[in-house]
């Protein structure tokens, strides 16, 4: 129920970037982008159930339709225009820069469907395989993966570490209750697999929900959507 605010969660109904609100839907779900087989999973019975959740939002009058790029999410949420919404713990900063917000407002886990199920991503560390400096190259990912290192890297950026040892340094040991509840979906979340033509593949994802949040039929639109992405995986 949105209650006296102008809407009960901020989700982006579609455009560059609207597949990362809709992946936990999915994963919730217990669907998944890529199935079995290395091809597309997008007119499962799940990515279905998902589309329909996802759907019911914009039905419902819980979101808006209407997206604008750059909309500052912190301000909406400080305003009460939107109670909540979906994002990760480099956001916690700017809650807290905001004075009026002090106190009210706490983290959670993302809905449960069949799961609770959010996702990763983050950077890669590589070596290139003719890099002249293979073996320095190999010292300093060892280096940055050290526990020590990403929870300073957190401290200076927020972003969770990939070491679990890292969670025992004071850091994040002591990162109190929204660090927390970040470690726990770390546990049931899922990683977005590696594709070459990811902004592609991503692109009619976004593509699909904008006519979902419109209304669009679901089970129409998963099937479609299946077919457009075929050609977009190796």
């Amino acid at each position: 129920m949105r209650g006296a605010t102008d809407w009960g969660l901020s989700l982006q109904p579609g455009g560059v970037g609207a597949w990362q609100g809709w992946a936990p839907f999915l994963f919730s779900a217990t669907g998944s982008l890529l199935g079995r087989d290395g091809g597309p999973a997008l007119d499962s019975p799940e990515s279905v159930e998902a589309l329909t959740e996802f759907q019911h939002y914009f039905d419902a009058g819980l979101a808006k339709k209407n997206f604008v790029p750059g909309q500052d999410v912190v301000k909406d949420f400080a305003a009460d225009r939107m109670p909540m919404f979906v994002s990760g713990p480099w956001i916690v900063q700017n809650l807290a820069e905001q004075p009026e917000l002090k106190g009210k407002w706490k983290v959670a886990p993302v809905p449960a469907g069949k799961s609770s199920t959010s996702w990763v991503g983050g950077a890669s560390l590589v070596t290139f395989k003719d890099s002249g400096h293979r073996a320095a190259a190999q010292e300093f990912t060892k280096f940055l993966t050290t526990p020590e290192m990403q929870a300073h890297w957190y401290e200076i950026s927020k972003a969770l570490p990939a070491n679990k040892a890292a969670w025992d340094q004071p850091a994040l040991k002591n990162g109190g209750d929204s660090l927390a509840v970040f470690e726990k979906s770390l546990a049931t979340a899922k990683d977005i697999p590696p594709l070459p033509k990811w902004e592609e593949f991503t692109a009619q994802i976004d593509s699909a929900l904008e006519k979902v949040s419109a209304g669009a039929n679901t089970v129409a639109t998963a099937a479609k959507l299946q077919k457009d992405t075929e050609g977009l995986v190796d």
